[in-house]
Parts: C-alpha cells; structure tokens; sequence
C-alpha cells in the first residue's frame, strides 16, 4: 500500500508496509547496506478469507503477504528472475492462485484433499538469533498421509557491491511424516536464513 497525491489531495494513504525481499547488490554501500530492489506491483491477488495478499515480483517469486502478521510468510518460485516484466495475479473461486511472470501462466493452489501448514517455535523471525532453539513442525493433512517433506536453508549474502551470493542446504530430505501426519526438525544452528518448504 502506498501513499499518492494528485494536486494536492491525498487519494491513498499507506495503510500497512512490507519491503520487498530481493536485495540490489548494484545499490548497496556504506551508507545503504540493506538497499533492496523496487517492488513494483501490476496486480496483486488479496484474498480476504485467508487474510492475504499473494505479491509477484521480477525476483521470480511470489509472495504471500500476511496482514495479520504483517509479514511475508511464504514464497514460491517460478522461474530464475530479475528483469521480468510486471504481472497481474488473482484469485479464483477454489482459491487457487494465477499468475504470469516470464511469459508462463502459473496456479498455484493445495492438492485436493491434501493441506500442509509448516509453523515454528518461535513465529516472529523477528525474534530469532543465532543461537535459538527453533523446531519447525510440518503438519501433513489428508486421509491417509504420503510422500515425504524435504527443508532446505537458503542463505543471501552481499560480499561486494553487484555481487549476490546465495546457497542452499538441505536441512532436512526426505522426512516421513508420523501417524499424525508430522515432520518435527529442531536445531539450534541457524544462520541469518530463509526457509522453504518443498
């Protein structure tokens, strides 16, 4: 959300803010160590029965923006990123999600009659260290409960100005979920990171 102006008279005001998530290592310095790239928006999917806004970005991501927590809380990726044009999203009437980003329509939406909620000890990122004891709990529902859940650690890191570095660790391959559906992962080794559940 943001705040215009046209002659003078307010015509929006800013009601809630996130920062876009992708770092500008071309822009980053002494004086702007966290600069991040702008996040322009076509069209953006809100979906009032989950209290969400589901974000494209020329990252190549999607996001869902959650306003109660006033937090991106999930991501998916559709294609490499950076440089794609700016794309509507909606909702349709199963919820799903559609998009377009990089000339690729893309849905994304739950199996039928299967969900998968993932939570953690401590919810607020805000309040995690390095350090902490966290446990993530990946909650499978369905009749019967198949397959396995893979957690894999993503870290971002700017050595240099233009240069953007990332790697990715498999934290966890391969988990069968308990007779309630479960995958529990607990450590207290976390780097400054980002999680994703595949």
């Amino acid at each position: 959300m943001g705040l215009c102006v046209s002659r003078g008279m307010l015509i929006m005001r800013e009601v809630l803010t996130v920062i876009g998530p992708t770092a500008d290592p071309e822009n980053r310095s002494a004086s702007l160590p966290y600069a991040v790239r702008e996040w322009c928006i076509n069209t953006a999917a809100v979906n009032p029965a989950t209290h969400s806004v589901f974000v494209p970005s020329e990252d190549g991501h999607i996001y869902r923006w959650d306003l109660v927590s006033n937090s991106l809380t999930q991501f998916l990726q559709l294609n490499p990123g950076i440089g794609e044009p700016y794309v509507p999203s909606i909702v349709g009437p199963d919820g799903t999600v559609f998009t377009l980003n990089g000339g690729a329509l893309s849905a994304m939406g739950n199996l039928n009659g299967v969900g998968v909620a993932l939570t953690s000890s401590i919810p607020d990122v805000r309040r995690v260290v390095t350090g902490d004891s966290l446990t993530l709990t990946v909650t499978v529902t369905d009749t019967a409960p198949t397959g396995t859940v893979t957690l894999q650690d993503t870290v971002y890191s700017v050595p240099s100005p233009g240069v953007l570095n990332s790697r990715t660790t498999t934290l966890l391959s391969n988990a069968t979920p308990d007779l309630n559906g479960q995958v529990i992962f607990s450590t207290s080794h976390w780097p400054p990171t980002s999680i994703s559940l595949l």
